[in-house]
């Protein structure tokens, strides 16, 4: 079975311009398919969106066909994740923009290899780029006393903030997400880089509004 994904980001125009490429696509002529068309934002985590419960569902020889990659996934980890699961079911992958093609042989495990070593290099860069960063800004307090954040602010001290509200798990890192909300990073992005539930940095924000409307300027 062929299974064709949609995903619209400007209503019922979007999903027909979808729809006509998926159409004419050479594969599924004569070929029995099936459209699912999602509406809900990228920004929503993997499981939340349709396309978790497609891939969940597919067996042995389904294809899921998908008409642009950023319909399907909105980073690399998550196309390495989605390629992988469709591979180890037994499984194809299709995208005809840019043409990726996932059906368990030799070019696509070798595509899977690339975009793993991909991925935790972005994700390195990342890490690196905030360690430098913070370290950049506990100098500036230092020297001067107090660092310059993004909204103009004096912050003249890193760390948790002391009172007798219950402690957050990530109260410990609470600098390096000061330092990925001011490289405009999501709050989605930022949990997954942390490995913690979008939940998990939704409580962290409400308890320091200052960063959530960072968050939201970003």
């Amino acid at each position: 079975m062929i299974y064709a994904y949609m995903r619209a980001s400007n209503g019922d125009v979007d999903l027909k311009n979808q729809r006509k490429k998926l159409e004419a696509c050479e594969f599924v002529k004569g070929k029995d398919i099936e459209f699912i068309s999602d509406t809900v934002s990228s920004g929503k985590p993997y499981e939340q969106r349709k396309i978790a419960s497609v891939v969940d569902g597919l067996k042995a020889g389904d294809v899921l066909l998908v008409a642009e990659l950023s319909r399907m996934a909105r980073n690399t980890e998550e196309v390495l994740k989605i390629g992988r699961l469709c591979v180890d079911k037994g499984a194809s992958l299709k995208i005809l923009n840019p043409v990726i093609d996932f059906d368990g042989g030799m070019q696509s495990e070798i595509l899977l290899t690339v975009l793993g070593m991909a991925s935790n290099i972005e994700r390195y860069y990342i890490k690196s780029r905030t360690s430098i960063a913070l370290a950049r800004k506990k100098q500036e307090i230092l020297e001067k006393g107090y660092f310059t954040s993004k909204d103009g602010k004096r912050i003249r001290q890193l760390g948790t903030v002391k009172g007798s509200k219950k402690k957050l798990k990530l109260e410990d890192r609470k600098d390096e997400i000061f330092i990925l909300l001011d490289k405009g990073l999501t709050q989605s992005s930022i949990a997954k880089l942390l490995d913690v539930s979008r939940h998990t940095i939704s409580r962290f924000l409400i308890r320091f509004p200052r960063e959530a409307v960072q968050a939201e300027e970003a």
